[in-house]
């Protein structure tokens, strides 16, 4: 019984330890999407200021 009640316990701290890399992960993975996608809106920007004015891409 002793065994089983230590076992638990460390399962519950693995799944506890992994929780926390998974958010951790997820926050870093939200930081870097709205990184790539304020570039792209940056890169879009600048590519609209070169159009010449019947519209077309140089």
């Amino acid at each position: 019984m002793p065994f089983t009640l230590l076992n638990n316990l460390t399962t519950n701290t693995y799944l506890c330890l992994a929780e926390a890399q998974v958010t951790s992960l997820n926050e870093r993975l939200k930081k870097l999407l709205y990184l790539n996608l304020n570039k792209r809106s940056h890169a879009n920007e600048r590519t609209n200021h070169h159009k010449p004015s019947d519209g077309r891409l140089l």
